[in-house]
């Protein structure tokens, strides 16, 4: 039996072919212009890359806003019949805070409110300052843009004596009565409970009523806070 060499070297090299030709289809048919097939995508899907997750969230955020700050609701008194006023003389504390996020829904919350603009005290020559440093938890609600948040504050009160005198009623008639020239100051502290709703991507509108003093019988009142957010910043 004679064996044609030329016919199996032919042979032998269509098969090489065939084979490098089928190697090189299943790769197409794996990889498409570099971009991983469904069967890949669905497999990726089921089995996410955890530290994915991790990038997606900016845990760090930086706020900046307006508030206003009502103290001792149904506490006080602007009127000579002695009526308690829903509110007393609003504030208007400028807001700084900062928030730590868990996940997307649950953060850490922590806001520095002051009012740099003192309002007139109880007396005319009074100046009073507020000073609240806050820290709470929030939670989304659900799908919603709205956010519930507790938590502790310190309030720090400063009344500022300009001195001199006042005349002040005194039963039917006035009297003089002298008014302390120094600086007075007061530290409480409070419970937080209230809401935020976003209606930007990045502002927000909080509502907190403040229980000051609340393990004091005496001393407990009820404060209102609300204002105007804005984040400046996060990463």
């Amino acid at each position: 039996m004679i064996i044609n060499t030329a016919v199996l070297k032919n042979r032998f090299l269509t098969l090489c072919f065939l084979i490098q030709f089928l190697s090189t289809a299943t790769l197409a048919v794996e990889v498409i212009n570099g971009k991983p097939t469904k069967a890949e995508s669905v497999e990726k899907s089921k089995n996410p890359n955890p530290s994915s997750f991790k990038s997606m969230i900016k845990r760090h955020a930086f706020y900046a806003g307006l508030d206003t700050y009502s103290k001792s609701i149904l506490k006080t008194t602007s009127t000579s019949s002695a009526t308690k006023d829903l509110l007393s003389p609003t504030q208007f504390p400028i807001l700084l805070g900062y928030s730590y996020a868990f996940n997307p829904n649950d953060r850490l919350v922590v806001f520095l409110d002051y009012t740099f603009f003192s309002i007139s005290g109880p007396d005319s020559n009074q100046k009073e300052t507020n000073l609240l440093l806050r820290t709470g938890y929030s939670q989304v609600i659900g799908k919603s843009d709205w956010e519930w948040k507790a938590g502790l504050l310190i309030k720090e009160t400063k009344i500022i004596g300009e001195g001199g005198t006042l005349i002040l009623n005194n039963g039917s008639s006035t009297a003089t009565f002298y008014s302390p020239g120094d600086t007075a100051t007061s530290n409480i502290f409070a419970a937080e409970l209230g809401f935020n709703y976003f209606f930007k991507k990045k502002f927000s509108w909080q509502s907190s009523i403040l229980g000051e003093a609340p393990l004091n019988t005496k001393k407990r009142n009820f404060s209102l806070l609300t204002g105007l957010v804005f984040e400046i910043g996060n990463y």
